[in-house]
């Protein structure tokens, strides 16, 4: 389920590209109240680590997995980056 929904995302980031479209807006389709974030996550890690996934696409979907995150958690921004670009480790800002 969740690789299927990542390629959604892969998807939905290309449409955005093309057409300058509203991430908000595009996302209200497919956004799922049951998704889990971080079995999600997870995932797109796992994708990432075999090479079925280009880095700058990855890093792509991870903005929208961390706009997902902002906005269906009650999390702090520091620890969704930290999870979403850290691996979980605190992320340094230089």
């Amino acid at each position: 389920m969740y690789r299927k929904f990542i390629e959604l995302l892969r998807i939905i980031t290309e449409e955005l590209i093309e057409r300058d479209g509203n991430l908000e807006n595009i996302l209200l389709e497919v956004d799922d109240p049951d998704l889990n974030l971080f079995k999600l996550i997870e995932e797109l890690r796992r994708i990432e680590r075999d090479g079925l996934i280009e880095p700058e696409e990855a890093d792509t979907v991870k903005v929208i997995i961390a706009y997902l995150f902002q906005r269906n958690t009650d999390m702090d921004t520091e620890d969704i980056y930290s999870i979403v670009f850290g691996d979980g480790r605190k992320i340094i800002w230089n």
